[in-house]
């Protein structure tokens, strides 16, 4: 396969791909220079042209990190009211029924066939399913009348809060292709403004690096991971030097909590600071919380002593 002519690639596309929060530096970093000159009759139309999108692009990022915000509080709310099920709810739905009709007994087995196990066990939809067939199950049973209650009005809850999670990931999904169309046409506007650079300083191109960010153009590194964790276990999943604007977006998509940290090496505990993640989450998390700014070693843990993690990570 023939390589492409290296003036045919659009180094800014190449350079901020899966890296919106780069894409905003190198944008906002070429607004600016063109700002200073903004007056001078070449650059007037060269800033006049990319200011609109440098704005829609930062507009859209603002955006999508607020939405990635609002997904993660609605993501808690529903694993918080599955944890509650998972032991205090049906627990004490189990020991009202019993008292009602005992363990051994058919009316028993109509209701909690499998006794714990549907709430407990499975995936969301299931467990929520459960408890709606419950709710269903306990009609026409006067004795039970207050846990039928008490179990309906759970479900609701359940339901609101998978239904909020559901269409807020929907919401960040569309944020998402928002700030990717913004960042396209954000660099596509520089790769236009570079092109009439190079006419303007075709004897002198050295003056170029006045209006663009050379160094994060330059340095495309890795900011995309993912991986398994073992319980009791910790994972250095890069070595990066942070900032203190600098975010990470986690994607917990394992059945465990996991817990972030910044290290001096590789294979160091926690100290103070960690930010925890919860299944399901998928969530922006600023680096200054996760501890000194001075260690570079970004680590995962796994608490958990039986189940096994998993995890996406992409520094943004």
């Amino acid at each position: 396969m023939i390589k492409p002519w290296t003036h045919l690639v659009n180094p800014f596309l190449v350079a901020t791909e899966k890296s919106y929060l780069k894409a905003l530096n190198i944008s906002t970093f070429h607004d600016s220079a063109l700002y200073a000159v903004q007056n001078e009759s070449f650059f007037t139309p060269l800033y006049n042209y990319f200011h609109p999108l440098h704005l829609a692009n930062q507009a859209a990022y603002s955006n999508w990190v607020a939405q990635k915000g609002m997904q993660t509080g609605d993501t808690l709310n529903l694993t918080q009211l599955l944890k509650l099920l998972l032991s205090t709810k049906i627990g004490q739905w189990d020991i009202a029924i019993q008292v009602v009709h005992p363990k051994n007994t058919s009316a028993y087995q109509a209701l909690l066939h499998q006794n714990r196990k549907p709430f407990q066990t499975g995936k969301q939809a299931e467990r929520i399913s459960a408890v709606q067939s419950l709710g269903l199950a306990l009609t026409g049973d006067t004795a039970l009348a207050s846990v039928k209650n008490d179990v309906d009005a759970f479900y609701q809850l359940l339901d609101t809060a998978n239904t909020s999670q559901k269409s807020s990931k929907t919401t960040t999904n569309t944020q998402s292709d928002a700030v990717e169309s913004a960042r396209v046409d954000m660099c596509t506007a520089m790769y236009s403004n570079l092109g009439a650079m190079i006419q303007k300083f075709a004897s002198n191109p050295d003056s170029l690096a006045n209006y663009f960010d050379l160094h994060s153009i330059r340095n495309a590194e890795h900011v995309n991971f993912s991986g398994h964790i073992k319980p009791l276990h910790i994972h250095s999943v890069c070595k990066h030097t942070f900032a203190p604007t600098d975010s990470i977006e986690v994607n917990n998509t394992g059945a465990v909590a996991l817990n972030l940290y910044l290290a001096h090496t590789k294979d160091a505990v926690a100290g103070s600071q960690i930010a925890s993640v919860a299944p399901g989450a998928d969530q922006i998390v600023p680096v200054t919380s996760l501890g000194n700014l001075e260690n570079n070693y970004l680590i995962i843990s796994n608490a958990d002593a039986n189940i096994v993690g998993e995890w996406e990570v992409t520094l943004i």
